[in-house]
């Protein structure tokens, strides 16, 4: 019977500094990401929102509203004073929009995550 061995490591999250000690020595992994990075990350996923929202249009009743509600997204995570209540607000507001249609619901939730994890 062979005995094996796994030396395999998984990281995931946010990391920094020793993560595993091995008879080589420590593995050291330091994972920095910037609000700019943040940022680029949001301003992408606003862009597919709003691609995908132009392309199911049809499906969105309230279309003008979605809209308009990126609109204001875009224009507060570019403001130096960003308001964090007010972009949560909005962003509860397209999720109920734009909910019925799963496409724009899950792109609507990552763009969610993208704004938790620029605050």
């Amino acid at each position: 019977m062979t005995n094996w061995r796994n030396d395999g490591i998984i990281v995931s999250g946010n990391v920094s500094g020793q993560v595993v000690n091995k008879p080589q020595g420590p593995v050291t992994q330091n994972i920095t990401t910037t609000n700019d990075t943040k940022l680029a990350d949001l301003t992408a996923l606003l862009s597919d929102l709003e691609r995908l929202l132009t392309e199911h249009r049809e499906q969105v009743p309230a279309y003008d509203g979605a809209k308009r509600d990126l609109a204001d997204i875009r224009d507060e995570v570019a403001r130096p004073d960003k308001d964090k209540d007010r972009i949560s607000d909005t962003l509860r507001r397209l999720a109920t929009r734009v909910g019925s249609v799963t496409v724009l619901a899950t792109a609507a939730d990552k763009l969610a995550e993208a704004v938790r994890a620029l605050f």
